[in-house]
């Protein structure tokens, strides 16, 4: 296993490329411990751990196989009230320091990450399509292209409207909830992982358009002339049969300029034209 690295910006995350998977590295700046938590997604197994403590300054590491496709957040203000693990935000009620295959109740600010297999192409955002609780940012590295770091690093909370508030007991506003529907975040998530392998596979396929027609320009080059033909030509402009070479209205157009055209005199009264046999 080589090694990929998250930190999360709990104010900060590295994130390292691997091979054979990801190494997540998760580093505590906040001035406050934190209880990260992690969900595989598609119904595959869990990651070594779905939660722990994380103090202030302290860092940790999860290792990630290939494919992978999940999530992280982090979890605030927890207790164990006699033997129950409870937390203020972003709990994910498994009653442990573990979630165990939960996730976080919203609001809660989520990294997401997909790590493709045999090299392909990897994902990695910061959300806040489930509201927000903690600054976070995860920053790639090791990877291929120009990977840039993604993150939230403002405290929402100081700016969350009334309603949107969550409050702890002291009074504080410690998470901001979604103005997102409920039943429309999956949605709104998934259409931003789509739009994102979209992008990819349009660039991908823009390649591949480009290198065909460099080729097809260089056999262009080599044929005998009489094989070549003019390129180009919109298909709503070709008349006739394409097989015998292609006329367009273009060509037709520039043909007629240089086409008499002979009529028959219009007669002029009554009596003329009874007499016109046409």
């Amino acid at each position: 296993m080589t090694t990929t690295r998250v930190a999360l910006y709990l104010t900060f995350a590295f994130f390292f490329y691997v091979t054979q998977g990801a190494k997540v590295t998760f580093t505590n700046r906040c001035s406050y411990t934190v209880w990260p938590g992690t969900l595989t997604g598609d119904q595959k197994p869990q990651l070594s751990t779905t939660g722990f403590e994380l103090a202030s300054g302290a860092s940790n590491s999860v290792d990630l196989p290939t494919p992978w496709s999940g999530r992280f957040w982090a979890r605030t203000g927890c207790s164990n009230s006699n033997g129950k693990f409870s937390c203020a935000t972003a709990d994910c009620a498994s009653g442990l320091v573990e979630c165990n295959g939960a996730g976080a109740i919203p609001p809660a600010t989520l990294i997401e990450i997909t790590v493709a297999e045999n090299g392909g192409q990897d994902f990695y955002d910061v959300s806040n399509v489930d509201g927000f609780n903690v600054p976070m940012s995860v920053s790639p590295q090791g990877g291929s292209g120009e990977c840039k770091t993604s993150s939230c690093p403002a405290n929402i909370n100081a700016v969350c409207p009334t309603e949107l508030q969550l409050k702890g007991s002291d009074g504080s506003v410690i998470a901001c909830k979604s103005s997102i529907p409920k039943e429309k975040r999956n949605v709104v998530s998934d259409d931003i992982s789509g739009a994102l392998e979209d992008a990819y596979t349009k660039d991908a396929e823009s390649e591949k358009v480009l290198q065909d027609n460099q080729e097809a320009s260089q056999d262009h080059q080599y044929m005998p002339q009489a094989w070549k033909t003019k390129k180009d030509h919109s298909i709503n402009k070709v008349i006739g049969d394409t097989s015998r070479g292609v006329v367009t209205s273009n060509s037709l157009c520039n043909m007629c300029n240089f086409i008499p055209i002979v009529s028959q005199i219009e007669p002029k009264t009554i009596d003329d034209a009874i007499e016109d046999e046409h």
